[in-house]
């Protein structure tokens, strides 16, 4: 795959991957937008680039609602460490999609509009 490409171009130092921060909303429907953020990824990863995607990662540890605050640090410590952002706004821009988006400007991280999801796998 690309991304084993990309781990493996030099084994002294290997390239690491690009990283993309996927902005989509969860609130709503959390089941329908878990699966529409990781058939995301697997697009992503698909072209050599590693998606970084807090939504399926921080409800294993932080309340959903309820850990407000520690939720949105780790999500915006997430994003400044990528290389661009990824905004899925096929339903619309939530407020936390607008606070990524503008970390993500005050970084200086390109940030690419999409409004369509990705095909099914």
């Amino acid at each position: 795959m690309a991304l084993d490409a990309a781990l493996a171009a030099s084994p002294a130092a290997p390239a690491l991957p690009r990283l993309a921060y996927i902005s989509h909303p969860l609130g709503g429907a959390p089941r329908l937008n878990r699966r529409r953020i990781r058939r995301i990824c697997a697009t992503v990863v698909r072209e050599g680039v590693l998606p970084v995607a807090p939504q399926l990662l921080l409800p294993c540890f932080l309340t959903y609602g309820r850990d407000l605050e520690p939720e949105l640090g780790c999500r915006l410590a997430f994003l400044a460490r990528c290389d661009e952002v990824r905004v899925f706004a096929d339903a619309g821009v939530t407020p936390g999609m607008t606070q990524e988006i503008t970390q993500a400007r005050l970084h200086g991280i390109p940030v690419r509009y999409y409004h369509d999801l990705p095909e099914p796998l």
